[in-house]
This record gives C-alpha cells, structure tokens and sequence, in this order.
C-alpha cells in the first residue's frame, strides 16, 4: 500500500494510519466473531450492528470536523461537542485503563471477579469496545482526508 500511494503521489500518513486502524480494526472483529464469549449466539449480528454504526458516525464526525457539514442550531452543535468530548475522554480512558491493568494487575483483577470463566465476558466486551473505537478513528481520518485534501498536503498549514 506504502508504495502504491507514493506512486500516485498523493500520500498521506494521515490517510495510511486510517487504512492501517481499519485494517487492526477488521482483524479484531473478525477475532472476536470467532472466538468471543459475548451474547453468545448472537454475537455476529451485535459486532456487524456495531461495526457499521461505528464507520457511519465516523463518518459524520469526520464530515462535521472538517466543516462539510455545518449545524446551525446552537442545541444541536452543543450537543455534537459533548458528544465528541464524551468520545475523546472515552479513548483516553480506555487506553489508560488498558495500560494499567497488565500483567499482574490483570491477574489480580481476573481473580476478584470471580476467576477467569466469568470475567472473560468482560474482557471481550473490553476489546470489542476497543475495536469500534479503532472502527470510528480510521474512518474519521479516511473521511477527513478525503473531505478536505488541501488542508493535509505537506507544507501547508492548517
């Protein structure tokens, strides 16, 4: 893909980050449809529900920060921001929770929640939430380049 894009002369790192997120993002999805312990028979149809609905708002937050589309009713646009704070603090939160929770920390917590077989739902609960937040970042990146290619090209500022 690297070379690809260098040979059309549009690359972007912006773009290839989106493209690589997908890519983590798919090979999650496709890790928890096969070997996840969530709503159990049911568990294609909530990962393809929540994959679509992640790309999809990806989509028009990429479009709405890119000001392609613009709100003009203030409750609307204030709620749009909470919405993308909400969001922002989210990904912060569970990057750090991730981080901490690691190896012996994990172990402890594994074993207050009643051992491995019932905190198992959890964690793939975890990692799913973790994948629609892979889900919503690549296609906001791969939306506002595409929406906005002038503001991304080397040596312009935005």
């Amino acid at each position: 893909m690297d070379i690809y894009l260098h040979n059309k002369k549009k690359y972007d790192p912006r773009m290839y980050l989106g493209f690589l997120y997908l890519f983590i993002s798919s090979g999650l999805m496709l890790q928890i449809v096969v070997q996840g312990n969530i709503v159990f028979e049911k568990r294609i149809k909530v990962c393809a529900i929540g994959y679509v609905f992640s790309v999809i708002l990806g989509i028009i937050l990429g479009l709405y920060e890119s000001r392609k589309i613009i709100v003009k009713n203030k409750v609307i646009k204030q709620m749009l921001h909470i919405i993308c704070a909400i969001l922002g603090f989210s990904i912060i939160f569970l990057c750090s929770v991730g981080r901490r929770f690691m190896g012996r920390r994990g172990a402890i917590l594994i074993e207050m929640t009643g051992g491995q077989k019932n905190s198992a739902i959890g964690f793939w609960y975890c990692i799913l939430g973790l994948t629609l937040v892979f889900t919503l970042i690549s296609s906001m990146l791969i939306t506002c380049v595409i929406a906005v290619p002038d503001q991304f090209k080397k040596g312009k500022k935005a």
